[in-house]
């Protein structure tokens, strides 16, 4: 059975684990995700492992980088700019995805969605693929919004079980059709988001960060049988090939608001 290596637990363009296992262990491939692409340390490790090793490239890019809820992300052009760079080195398009992820689902959260996608457009049209996912509101996520005076994404005090922290359906009819009037053209990707998919067939699709999708791209072939969702976490339809290669498991230097991992 091939493992394929992630980077869900950290930020590949700041821990640099990645390299070191991938080139020292037995890894069909990897998905490196990462809302740092653009800064010089990733961009040499990346090009130092195309050719040694199959990848894909989850660029990050929400349009919030250099806002208080992205304090030490680029801003979306700039990052759009690093994906360019490495595409003109060598990496081929095909090997990137935009990671719109997460969009919160305000005005300005979708804006700001819009705006990437608009980019995207003019600076990586090669790169066809595009991810999102919807902010989901997380306690400490909410608390640490709050506390860095962003608007919260509704007036819920305090959700009582896992799906009432899940966007709302207004919040879903929202985002999609601002990104459908935004790129009618394109399929959207969307990672545990079944509500959009289900809603909005024809312009969303529901599967893994790792997919029969991603196998084909780096040239794995998919043992027959393999499953899915091995994490057993809601809406994930990842093959059960992934191994996480990160294991710091605490905010990155992104510092992010909306970290699942709460404060340092």
């Amino acid at each position: 059975m091939p493992r394929i290596g992630m980077t869900e637990a950290g930020d590949a363009g700041w821990d640099f684990q990645w390299f070191t296992k991938l080139t020292q262990f037995d890894f069909a491939g990897a998905i490196l995700i990462t809302k740092a692409v653009s800064r010089p340390q990733f961009m040499q490790k990346a090009l130092e492992l195309y050719g040694i090793k199959p990848f894909i490239i989850h660029a990050g890019i929400t349009g919030w980088g250099g806002t208080p809820m992205e304090p030490n992300v680029a801003d979306y052009r700039t990052s759009l700019n690093a994906v360019r760079s490495l595409i003109d080195s060598g990496i081929p398009a095909r090997n990137f995805v935009l990671r719109i992820d997460p969009i919160y689902p305000t005005p300005e959260g979708i804006q700001r969605a819009v705006d990437v996608v608009n980019a995207a457009s003019e600076i990586i049209p090669d790169v066809t693929r595009i991810r999102i996912s919807i902010y989901d509101d997380y306690h400490n996520a909410r608390h640490e919004i709050a506390n860095r005076g962003l608007p919260l994404v509704d007036d819920n005090p305090k959700w009582k079980n896992e799906m009432e922290r899940r966007p709302t359906p207004a919040q879903v009819t929202a985002v999609a059709t601002a990104l459908i009037a935004a790129r009618p053209d394109l399929v959207y990707e969307v990672c545990a988001e079944p509500e959009i998919a289900s809603a909005y067939k024809d312009h969303f699709i529901w599967h893994g960060c790792l997919s029969h999708k991603d196998c084909d791209i780096m040239g794995i072939t998919v043992p027959a049988g393999t499953g899915i969702n091995g994490q057993n976490r809601f809406g994930c339809r990842c093959l059960k090939l992934k191994t996480e290669l990160l294991d710091k498991k605490r905010r990155c230097p992104n510092n992010c608001a909306y970290c699942y991992w709460g404060r340092n």
